[in-house]
């Protein structure tokens, strides 16, 4: 089966459970595209309000409330957030009419689209591999409104701890700018820097050297630039 929804607007892609989509999406329309354990779907959200979910894991697909279950059983999935129109999400909606999924007000009274009761998942589906546990995030750097991501850069890239990354961020070039900024030091002669802060028009970004890796902190340009330095020095 193929699935033809309208493509949105990206507001990014990141790594956690589906509940962190339950507790920040209060303000979001559209679809969560959804990928884990070489199986895809989405989910469609009204401003908090789980609407329909569709998954499909090889030749199996799973509607409703089988979905969900599904999803919930993994410790981390792929999440990318598509903000759509009113007439997109009005298009969505037809293609899950018309394919057997139900639409529902509240994602805990959905039962199957079909009417019957699907198989469990874990009577049809290959045993889950273990997921790696999320990493936590100091409660005061993520809890603070207006804080878009943190993250942090190591040997394998830019891990996400909370939050989404930015659709445009280069990660390459954002995980390179601690190396920059300690050559730029170096040149002008100022001596070591553990940290900096960069104001840019999309944003300010945080960055500080730390035993793991290089912590990366993005904030929305309506935050205080002297706000953002003292969560990284309270944290």
């Amino acid at each position: 089966m193929t699935v033809i929804l309208p493509e949105g607007t990206s507001l990014g892609t990141m790594q956690a459970p589906l509940t962190w989509v339950f507790s920040h999406t209060g303000k979001f329309v559209g679809k969560v595209a959804v990928q884990v354990q070489g199986g895809n779907g989405f989910l469609l959200i009204r401003k908090g309000e789980e609407i329909a979910y569709w998954f499909r894991y090889g030749k199996m697909v799973l509607r409703g409330s089988a979905a969900r279950e599904y999803l919930l059983s993994q410790g981390v999935i792929e999440l990318t957030l598509c903000r759509y129109t009113e007439e997109e999400f009005s298009i969505a909606l037809e293609w899950c009419n018309g394919h057997g999924v139900q639409i529902a007000g509240s994602a805990h009274a959905m039962t199957p689209a079909t009417g019957s009761e699907e198989p469990r998942v874990q009577t049809q589906v290959e045993p889950p591999q273990t997921q790696p546990p999320v990493r936590q995030v100091p409660a005061m750097l993520w809890s603070d409104d207006g804080i878009v991501m943190v993250g942090r850069c190591g040997a394998g890239g830019l891990e996400i701890l909370a939050g989404m990354k930015p659709a445009d961020l280069d990660e390459r070039a954002l995980c390179s700018s601690f190396g920059v900024a300690r050559k730029l030091a170096d040149t002008l002669g100022i001596g070591e820097i553990s940290d900096f802060t960069l104001e840019t028009r999309s944003g300010t970004y945080l960055v500080s050297e730390e035993d793991e890796g290089i912590l990366c902190l993005i904030a929305t340009p309506d935050v205080p630039f002297g706000r953002v330095r003292a969560l990284l020095q309270r944290r």
